[in-house]
């Protein structure tokens, strides 16, 4: 197996449009697809997802759900006794995870807490995972037992949607965090406060620790260097790695510094430069840049044409599909008194 083909088959892929069968539900032979343990795809356009070329004409074998081989069509041989799906005209490539996920948080017009209930969470695991999100993590908006449960069921096979990861509560400064989450957040006020958070956290069987450095606009108390340090440090002893959103540069650098494991929002007060980037590559931090949550801020001003195509109106809820394209909506965001810096925000992200 070539060795793009070895990296591939460690990665859970997807069949876009189609699943993992032929449109009829039959192999080629025209028998229904069989329920073997071994099945051998064939024609399909492969993207590795590690910025290799998408590969032509490919088969795979997936033996007991996982890959065991990846090779143009013609170097690979069904298996006796293999399924055969074609997948001609169809591409795989790995799926998505979204590391910035609030689902079950909005229901058109209005987005919080009142909105989230079992309904609307699983609602919105079931879009993502149709749009090829596979796996999200709620990064500090779940309350209650809820998210866990529904967690458990989705490993369980009970339910079906978007795998869920959840940090519970996030945690932010005394008087800090997003407005619209200021009932689920965590307020901390010291290093004593942040370590008791992270113990009860841990004991919860959260996946992750989520931090907000402010509001998530740069604006609003911040985290005191000694909380987020403790945080990380208690967050690290229980075996959790920890996200942060932050706004400001320079706070980005303390908390690489503090040995935070990801950075899940773009820098929006400046251009990153070489010492930031540097240093994420010598502790490995990774950055989830949340761009279209930094552009949903202000892009609706504009109608944008991709509301009204097919694949939105699919499954995007269509009271919220209904409240973005009101005129009253539109002119909304229009009026918004920080539009122009919302859009330089973006473009510096």
């Amino acid at each position: 197996m070539k060795p793009c083909a070895k990296s591939l088959a460690a990665m859970m892929l997807m069949v876009l449009l189609a699943g993992c069968e032929s449109e009829t539900g039959k192999d080629v032979n025209g028998k229904a697809a069989s329920s073997s343990d071994v099945s051998y795809f064939f024609g399909a356009r492969i993207i590795p997802g590690d910025g290799s070329p998408a590969m032509e004409d490919m088969s795979f074998i997936v033996i007991n759900g996982k890959f065991t081989a990846i090779e143009k069509r013609r170097e690979l041989n069904a298996p006796k006794g293999s399924a055969r799906i074609e997948l001609t005209g169809r591409t795989v490539t790995p799926v998505f995870a979204n590391l910035q996920a609030q689902p079950g948080m909005n229901n058109g017009a209005q987005y919080g807490p009142k909105n989230y209930n079992r309904d609307s969470l699983t609602a919105d695991l079931s879009r993502y995972a149709y749009y090829g999100v596979m796996a999200v993590l709620t990064a500090g908006t779940d309350s209650g037992d809820l998210a866990f449960s529904v967690r458990d069921e989705l490993r369980q096979g009970k339910i079906k949607g978007a795998r869920l990861f959840t940090a519970g509560q996030g945690i932010a400064a005394k008087g800090g965090g997003p407005q619209p989450l200021a009932d689920i957040t965590i307020q901390v006020g010291g290093a004593a406060d942040a370590k008791k958070t992270i113990a009860e956290l841990a004991d919860e069987k959260v996946d992750a620790i989520k931090l907000w450095m402010d509001d998530g606009n740069g604006k609003g108390p911040k985290l005191k260097a000694d909380a987020y340090t403790a945080a990380i440090e208690e967050a690290h002893k229980h075996n959790l790695k920890v996200v942060s959103e932050v706004f400001d540069l320079n706070d980005a650098k303390e908390l690489v510094k503090a040995g935070v494991n990801g950075l899940v929002s773009s820098i929006r007060d400046r251009e990153v430069d070489d010492a930031l980037i540097a240093a994420m590559k010598e502790k490995n931090v990774f950055l989830a840049p949340a761009l279209t949550a930094a552009e949903a801020k202000f892009v609706y001003a504009d109608r944008p044409n991709w509301l009204g195509e097919q694949t939105m109106r699919e499954v995007y809820p269509p009271q919220l599909l209904g409240y973005l394209a009101d005129p009253v909506s539109v002119n909304k965001f229009k009026r918004l008194s920080e539009l122009g810096d919302l859009r330089q925000q973006y473009a510096t992200a």
